[in-house]
């Protein structure tokens, strides 16, 4: 069986094709950092019409980074 790609679902790399975001993730924290912030905030909107929506909090040394689908 071929990977896919998964969008609205949990993720297994032996059936999905997985990407590495820890160089975005540290860009992220850069820019949280030069803010000089605890917390930050990232909007991301999921046009899917079977879309999954929700919160996720990602822990980027002592920053959280709090991501919001909508």
């Amino acid at each position: 069986m071929s990977k896919i790609f998964n969008t609205i679902a949990a993720r297994m790399p032996e059936y999905h094709y997985m990407v590495d975001l820890s160089q975005r993730l540290e860009e992220v924290k850069k820019m949280v950092d030069a803010c000089h912030l605890d917390r930050g905030y990232l909007l991301s909107y999921n046009f899917n019409k079977n879309k999954k929506t929700g919160l996720c909090r990602i822990q980027i040394g002592r920053r959280e980074l709090v991501e919001v689908v909508v």
